[in-house]
């Protein structure tokens, strides 16, 4: 587990581009890198995660019920 600050976050895609939510995903994956590879497990070539995304127009934010699909974003 970990916690970063928003503005932390936000000073790593203000530097490198992108959006927050590019920020938090190339944190996640960073981290799967090296929990497998500490395990001894080193990613393979056609791992993927699956990632979240939101479904909702910009009309529809802030209202109730899920509207999620899933991405599955490969590991390098």
């Amino acid at each position: 587990m970990v916690e970063l600050s928003l503005a932390e976050v936000k000073q790593v895609r203000a530097a490198h581009g992108g959006t927050v939510n590019d920020v938090i995903l190339a944190t996640v994956a960073g981290a799967l890198r090296t929990w497998l590879t500490d395990r001894g497990e080193p990613p393979v070539a056609d791992m993927r995660a699956m990632v979240p995304v939101s479904m909702r127009t910009q009309d529809e934010r802030g209202t109730f019920g899920n509207q999620v699909s899933a991405v599955f974003c490969r590991c390098r």
